[in-house]
């Protein structure tokens, strides 16, 4: 029985790595440039600076994603998926600092792509 409840649980965070990391992220970037082109704006130029702190935004959203991720690991004893919650509520390491730190990661990521992809 713990057999299978592995492999559930392996599967679903498959796919859940498969929506949060390539589904969504291609589908909010793809959804953002059709509208660009729908409504007419331009984009503005790319340069050296947007192209650093761009960079910088993805890389420290994904840095806050994945220390949120460890510390539900280790402090919560669980995952951010619904099958294998945190048994316990998690108020230290990255959650002392930030009510929801991987909303905050991925809104700094967020962020960064849009300055990457120079779009309002």
């Amino acid at each position: 029985m713990n057999e299978g409840r592995e492999r559930m649980l392996r599967r679903a965070r498959i796919r859940a790595l498969l929506l949060y990391w390539l589904v969504l992220p291609a589908a909010v970037i793809l959804s953002g440039l059709v509208l660009d082109a729908l409504i007419g704006w331009r984009h503005w130029p790319l340069s050296t600076a947007v192209l650093l702190v761009a960079g910088l935004l993805i890389a420290a959203g994904i840095l806050v994603i994945q220390r949120a991720t460890a510390d539900l690991a280790l402090l919560g004893g669980g995952t951010p998926a619904p099958q294998d919650p945190a048994k316990r509520l998690v108020t230290g390491g990255s959650y002392a600092w930030c009510r929801h730190p991987m909303w905050f990661g991925y809104d700094l990521a967020a962020l960064g792509v849009v300055l990457l992809w120079r779009s309002p």
